[in-house]
């Protein structure tokens, strides 16, 4: 965390240290009566308390800006991701958790609709078992990211095509608790090429 601080901050913070390491060496000297206590050594370690406790409130703020500005670019993130791609997460089960709403318009499904249902909802049967059990041992086992043109079905019926981007999500301590996929729709671009084909 101290890597994120400016170098105004890291200088306050050394200073602050090098200070406390002083007071507690004074500290220790008139313990064991190598100094004689006077007023300048009490003047001495209110200034350095006094530093010390401005310096850990200087730290504080930056640390709290540099989480509001992590959030930021998070929120940002996840804004670009929502606006381009259909996103849905899933839990360990498979039961979907969340939707947006690029998801809901190509699949012609609303969220509640989707909610807590499997992603076999929009199955088309292209593809086979295997195909899918490449994808789990791919974020599950492998912890990497699947990718892969799927087809997938409408509520009505008809075909879409998606470029899929599929990961497996895990806790802190390695526990494997869902699933998050963000996917682009190919449908259109797929239509073009098979009419430039035909022509």
């Amino acid at each position: 965390m101290l890597r994120r601080l400016s170098f105004k901050l890291k200088a306050t913070v050394l200073i602050s240290a090098v200070l406390a390491i002083s007071l507690f060496a004074i500290q220790i000297m008139l313990i064991l009566e190598q100094l004689n206590p006077s007023y300048s050594l009490l003047i001495v370690d209110f200034l350095g308390a006094l530093s010390f406790v401005s310096s850990v409130v200087i730290i504080s703020k930056e640390i709290r800006a540099n989480q509001r500005l992590e959030k930021i670019k998070k929120n940002t993130l996840e804004g670009i991701i929502n606006e381009s791609a259909l996103v849905s997460r899933a839990d360990i089960k498979g039961k979907i958790t969340y939707v947006n709403s690029l998801f809901c318009d190509i699949s012609g499904y609303k969220k509640h609709e989707l909610l807590g249902k499997d992603h076999k909802i929009l199955n088309s049967g292209k593809h086979d078992r295997e195909f899918w059990n490449q994808m789990y041992q791919s974020v599950v086992k492998h912890r990497t990211i699947w990718n892969e043109i799927v087809t997938n079905k409408r509520k009505d019926g008809s075909e879409y095509i998606v470029d899929s981007w599929i990961t497996a999500e895990f806790d802190e301590k390695g526990n494997h608790i869902g699933y998050f996929s963000a996917r682009h729709d190919l449908t259109d671009l797929y239509k073009s090429l098979a009419e430039t084909k035909d022509r």
